[in-house]
């Protein structure tokens, strides 16, 4: 499982069916493939003005990680913001197919008011997303160490400023302050939730709509 879709699983609200953030995802989840791909030695962010670098793009067996290895390459010595840029449009949408075609997720297409279309998400595999509750909880709430992967994905849920709707805690500040202290174990975090925040107001979705970003 992708920590993309490990992230996409804890977003998803078991009991409606329903995300827990209306916010657009594709931005975040391009975040998490970096950090996979950095993970698995793939990627490296360097230089004085940090820009990414493909180490090894030979291929995975995964398909959606060879096909962000393909456009990095592209855009060798990218901003992090903009290498997002090129991951991010139709990535939400991509994933949950792939989830739903294995059966990790089934989507259940509704109405509201006989009208409006409405989607619902059920988790084949409830046992897998409580595991990943409970890595995030002994991490931000028994203070475990993280492994590099938890790390991500809290990092990843602190930017989208959903740890609260995961994790059930009595502080939320103890909460956020623990994800920011946790976020410093993960690779170049800072940068991507930099990336992400400037990707949401502007480049996301000059993406979407230009189809791609021209790198200066």
């Amino acid at each position: 499982m992708l920590i993309a879709e490990d992230l996409l699983l804890l977003l998803v609200d078991q009991e409606t069916g329903k995300f827990v953030t209306k916010r657009p995802l594709d931005g975040v989840l391009a975040g998490a493939l970096l950090f996979e791909l950095a993970g698995a030695h793939r990627l490296e962010l360097s230089g004085d003005e940090g820009r990414l670098f493909v180490q090894d793009a030979a291929d995975t067996g995964d398909t959606i990680l060879d096909e962000a290895l393909e456009r990095l390459v592209d855009a060798e010595g990218a901003r992090p913001e903009d290498a997002l840029g090129e991951l991010a449009p139709g990535l939400r949408r991509r994933l949950l197919d792939g989830l739903a075609a294995r059966g990790v997720l089934t989507e259940e297409a509704g109405a509201t008011l006989g009208v409006f279309t409405t989607t619902r998400w059920q988790v084949g595999d409830p046992g897998h997303v409580a595991a990943l509750r409970g890595q995030v909880h002994e991490v931000l709430v028994e203070g475990e160490d993280p492994d590099e992967r938890t790390a991500a994905l809290i990092a990843l849920l602190a930017t989208i400023d959903v740890l609260h709707k995961v994790v059930e805690a009595p502080d939320r500040s103890l909460l956020a302050m623990r994800a920011a202290h946790v976020a410093e174990d993960a690779w170049h975090a800072d940068a991507v939730e930099a990336a992400i925040a400037k990707g949401t107001d502007s480049v996301f979705g000059a993406s979407i709509v230009d189809g791609g970003l021209a790198l200066p």
